[in-house]
């Protein structure tokens, strides 16, 4: 019998639906459009609670806890998010997207191929998803007191390969962190088994160092090709995580020529005792940079994670489902068949400067595919980079600093907006910043309503909307 899927919205809050992506069993993942005046259409990903669990508190608390981290989290290796809203129906939320493909996908095309992912990209992009890690588990509110979040969930369906070589985290669903411990139940294992730390079933609470763990899982897998814990049951599973010797991945691909030091990286984020483990992920990032400088001095490293993401992502979406997008039938929207389960956010477009003069390896499957759907994520042409190209060709002084346009929204707008605690005017709020790595941080106040505080790093195009919650 084929599953019950629910009634494809037209609308959902002020976003109009063009396809579902995909369905869980908690949540919808949908394409969906914003328009504005003068032509301004921007693709987005919409997150929604599935209507007949609306009325779940605890399960409407866990999406809202992962819009606030995300909103609070901005980095260049993590997902970001533009909206939490509610309609009529559920909260969802908003994000925008990337185009390019997820590392489990990358890897079962290469495994199907007899090939492995090479070293040094295997490094570089572990070393990003660290980064991203670090972030997260520094986060603190908007008071300065420490979250203590762990992601819980990283995996190789949860990191994104951008076109641009960029890497992404996704997926902060299951993360755990100080608020929502105490509204969570205590003892009970969340994550895919075959990813998580032996103390996590054994009901300690978890810390930082589990994600440590299932990093470097991540990076055994890539290395040697195989899946390190891959059993026939759950029971198994869990054995195999808890009680068995975890071999070197040169132990399991003994003609893939692995450098004994990074093997080691490996071998240290997955010892058992979580004082053993590297103690933070910026640790681990670190080592692994400087085994990076070494293994690929030529550092185009991040080109060739393009170049995965570009052959691969044409691979999925030819064998999946083709989403065409068409100047005549923008209104009508429609489900893609195929589509996996919807288990991850699909993450924003961050439109990197950096081009590579690469080819791809499959142009030709890109070329004719505008959007690729492979798994619950989405990969496609971005509209807004149409709009950034005109500036190729404006003539700049050598020493001007790159600037980045910054966006800032509020519902309801008319909101005063400070920027690192000075004032810069009302939302709908649109400036020009100089390109920085730092987070600035912003801060919407309206008389009658909660002030609402987030970080932005404007290392590339920013638009943040906020919605105000009235004042008791």
């Amino acid at each position: 019998m084929l599953p019950v899927v629910p009634q494809l919205p037209t609308r959902i809050g002020d976003l109009r639906v063009i396809a579902r992506l995909g369905c869980g069993g908690m949540a919808e993942v949908f394409l969906a459009r914003r328009t504005g005046i003068e032509g301004f259409d921007r693709r987005v990903v919409v997150k929604r609670m599935l209507p007949h669990l609306a009325h779940d508190q605890a399960l409407s608390m866990a999406m809202l806890d992962e819009g606030r981290v995300l909103a609070r989290l901005s980095h260049p290796n993590v997902v970001a998010v533009e909206e939490i809203g509610h309609d009529d129906s559920a909260y969802f939320l908003v994000m925008e997207y990337l185009r390019g493909a997820s590392l489990s996908g990358v890897e079962r095309e290469l495994r199907a191929e007899g090939r492995g992912i090479e070293p040094a990209v295997a490094a570089h992009v572990v070393a990003e998803v660290a980064a991203g890690l670090h972030a997260a588990h520094e986060l603190t509110d908007a008071s300065g007191r420490w979250l203590e979040l762990v992601h819980r969930d990283v995996t190789p369906h949860n990191v994104f390969l951008t076109l641009h070589g960029e890497v992404k985290l996704l997926d902060f669903g299951i993360a755990h962190f100080a608020d929502r411990s105490s509204r969570t139940n205590t003892g009970v294992a969340k994550g895919k088994f075959a990813y998580m730390a032996p103390e996590q079933f054994e009901g300690a609470a978890p810390d930082r160092r589990v994600d440590v763990f299932a990093l470097g899982v991540v990076l055994h897998e890539m290395l040697s090709g195989q899946r390190l814990f891959a059993r026939t049951t759950e029971a198994e599973i869990v054995r195999a995580v808890v009680d068995q010797e975890v071999p070197r991945p040169s132990e399991v691909a003994p003609d893939a020529r692995i450098p004994r030091a990074l093997e080691d990286v490996c071998m240290r984020a997955l010892a058992r005792d979580p004082d053993e483990r590297f103690q933070t992920a910026a640790a681990m990032r670190a080592v692994l940079r400087a085994e990076l400088r070494s293994l690929d001095p030529s550092q185009d490293v991040r080109d060739r994670v393009a170049e995965l993401a570009r052959a691969y992502a044409a691979d999925a979406g030819d064998r999946q489902a083709m989403v065409r997008e068409t100047a005549t039938l923008p209104e009508v929207p429609w489900t893609v068949r195929g589509a996996d389960e919807a288990g991850s956010m699909p993450p924003r477009d961050v439109g990197s400067d950096r081009e590579t003069a690469r080819a791809p390896l499959r142009p030709t499957a890109l070329q004719r595919v505008p959007w690729i759907v492979t798994g619950a994520l989405v990969t496609a042409i971005a509209g807004t980079l149409a709009t950034l190209s005109p500036a190729a060709s404006i003539p700049t002084i050598a020493s001007a600093p790159p600037r980045v346009p910054i966006t800032i929204d509020s519902v309801p707008s008319g909101a005063q907006v400070r920027i690192d605690g000075s004032v810069r005017g009302e939302t709908p709020l649109t400036f020009d910043a100089s390109r920085a790595t730092s987070a600035v941080s912003v801060r919407i106040s309206r008389d009658g309503y909660v002030t609402s505080e987030a970080e932005v790093v404007p290392d590339r195009p920013v638009s943040l909307r906020l919605h105000l919650a009235r004042a008791h």
